[in-house]
């Protein structure tokens, strides 16, 4: 586990190294630590790597090289932590709570998910106490709006269990009740739109989607809306559900899962006959906390390929399948196919849309070939790709972005309704290949 260390504010401290680098192989992941008011993290202090330091009268150091902006933490580190902190399941709720092929079990959770729903809680409490400070400060009076978590990852890596156990763990506790669930599934365009657009092929690409929608249920759900509906998304049928609706009426959090959920907003054009120029807003700017699921590129598709085999003997063989005509088929040409979807669809899309969004999350998840978190992890896709010699890609954890102390530029017009980090989030799905259930 790796967490962006907060740094003195100095001027040389704003600039992060050039060899920052996400989660080394055979660490739990990375975590961005913003400054958010009130959230218990580690601080920099004088001779430590990668954290400028200042002494009195004296300027802040800049980081030593090598230095990372992020706080490393091991499994076994990770676990130790909130050891007092409850854990309200049970191994039959996790069986029912994880994915198809993910063996996760009670043990894993009460080592990951435990310390990370006692870390969301942290969040969550500094979140509120700074929208009480700020209204107090205007002068204005609003109620704390939804804290937003979202999930991102690859098809198949296994962000649906973690976004399912996030929302059972978070719900037992008494300061946030109520709880809402919502993957982006339902925001792909209709079979029927991506055919006529020529976007068959692109199922689950950014492109594939309805970005004004679920940026505007987003923004919705962040303002404060009462009531929020979003579409829904039907894995036996492969599309939207036509009038289905999955209502969300201001809960104490919302947590959103899919693919791509760390892209920023597309790149603005000028206003012109074709229309408005689009909304340099991103999804992103209206979450509180982000998570990424990783695991090697070779781990995920053996992953798939699994489920892929499973479904074809189990939900394929439905008559309102989409994938019906797999289950009819030997399984080695149904796995050839999916083999090729994988390396046409899934994994084009998860290198040149997801996996470079990873370094975008407070918290990187990195799984090794049996879905734990563990020191025999051996890096994850993101990390993978990157050029032999070259050093390691710097993440959004960095300096400038940790600086954000959770105002947007909503914060001055409506402090109860502000966003409470600027690390980025655009919940997508898993629309493309086979059904989600990662």
């Amino acid at each position: 586990m790796s967490i962006p260390s907060p740094v003195p504010a100095s001027p040389t401290s704003l600039v992060p190294d050039a060899d920052a680098r996400p989660a080394a192989p055979g660490q739990i992941g990375t975590l961005g630590a913003p400054d958010v008011g009130g959230v218990p993290h580690q601080t920099g202090s004088p001779g430590v790597p990668g954290v400028g330091s200042a002494s009195p009268g004296q300027p802040g150091t800049a980081p030593k090289v090598g230095a990372s902006p992020y706080l490393e933490l091991g499994r076994e580190q990770w676990s130790a932590l909130a050891s007092t902190t409850p854990l309200p399941l049970t191994q039959a709720d996790v069986e029912k709570l994880r994915g198809l092929g993910d063996p996760i079990d009670l043990a894993e959770v009460d080592a990951v998910y435990r310390p990370l729903s006692a870390l969301l809680e942290n969040y969550i409490s500094a979140t509120r106490e700074r929208a009480r400070r700020t209204a107090d400060f205007l002068g204005v009076s609003e109620p704390a709006t939804p804290f937003v978590v979202a999930v991102a990852g690859s098809v198949a890596v296994g962000k649906s269990t973690t976004a399912r156990l996030l929302a059972h763990l978070l719900a037992r506790f008494p300061t946030t009740p109520r709880v809402d669930l919502v993957t982006t599934d339902g925001f792909l365009l209709p079979n029927a739109v991506l055919e006529r657009r020529g976007l068959t092929g692109r199922k689950g690409f950014p492109e594939s989607y309805d970005r004004r929608a679920l940026l505007e249920f987003v923004a919705a759900v962040k303002s404060g809306a009462p009531r929020v509906e979003a579409p829904v998304y039907s894995h036996t049928t492969y599309d939207v559900v036509p009038g289905a609706r999955t209502v969300v009426e201001r809960p104490d959090v919302l947590v959103l899962e899919g693919l791509n959920v760390l892209q920023p907003a597309p790149r603005l054009r000028p206003s012109g006959p074709w229309g408005p120029a689009p909304s340099s807003l991103a999804v992103s700017d209206f979450i509180d906390f982000s998570i990424y699921v990783d695991a090697r590129s070779q781990d995920i598709e053996r992953w798939y390929l699994e489920r892929f085999l499973t479904l074809k003997h189990t939900a394929f063989t439905r008559p309102d399948s989409y994938f019906r005509r797999f289950a009819q088929i030997p399984d080695d040409i149904a796995v050839d196919a999916a083999r090729g979807i994988w390396e046409s669809v899934n994994l084009v899309n998860l290198r040149e849309n997801i996996a470079p969004t990873r370094e975008r999350a407070t918290l990187v998840l990195v799984k090794d070939s049996t879905h734990h978190m563990s020191p025999a992890t051996q890096g994850g896709e993101a990390e993978r790709r990157r050029p032999r010699g070259s050093p390691p890609r710097r993440s959004s954890g960095s300096l400038p972005r940790i600086l954000a102390t959770g105002a947007s530029h909503h914060a001055a017009a409506r402090p109860g309704r502000s966003c409470t980090g600027t690390w980025a989030l655009t919940t997508l799905t898993d629309g493309s290949g086979v059904p989600s259930g990662s």
